[in-house]
């Protein structure tokens, strides 16, 4: 049974980066191997602050919304999305991530070598970022009780 997971707050550079902390927190309850929680941390907090610089202009501060949806002992997958302005280049495709060498883009680099899979999309007014990863069976914490898995969402962050 999958388990979900939901913040939102605004598109500003220490909420993105405390929506990206507060999803790692919650995956600590989950996941057994800091390495990987580590990862996962430096995936999203790259992914949220994209949001941030290229998402709105400087003037506007728009949303920024996390969802989070693990598949215990298979994967992990995460959304991104924002309202702002669309990145075209990328969109409905699969990003090619660049290389560490690159000017811009290094973000979309780390992120490629951090998750098996990812890819932007925009439903209407909504920007969509995915990202999804395998997780090895053994790198999940057991749970005692079954309730533990049953499909959870999390009150929303009003920032």
């Amino acid at each position: 049974m999958a388990i979900e997971w939901r913040l939102a707050g605004w598109a500003t550079p220490e909420q993105a980066r405390e929506i990206a902390r507060k999803a790692v927190a919650y995956l600590g309850r989950y996941i057994d191997t800091s390495d990987l929680l580590y990862e996962f941390e430096l995936a999203l907090t790259e992914a949220c602050a994209n949001v941030v610089v290229h998402a709105y202009s400087e003037d506007l501060i728009g949303s920024l919304e996390l969802r989070m949806r693990l598949e215990p002992f298979v994967a992990v997958e995460f959304e991104i999305a924002n309202w702002g302005e669309p990145f075209w280049g990328l969109l409905e495709a699969e990003p090619c991530p660049g290389s560490p060498e690159d000017e811009s883009g290094r973000g979309l680099y780390i992120m490629a070598n951090l998750v098996d899979s990812f890819l932007f999309t925009r439903k209407g007014e909504k920007n969509i970022l995915w990202m999804s990863k395998r997780v090895k069976d053994s790198l999940w914490k057991r749970r005692s009780s079954s309730s533990e898995t049953a499909s959870v969402t999390s009150p929303t962050a009003e920032n």
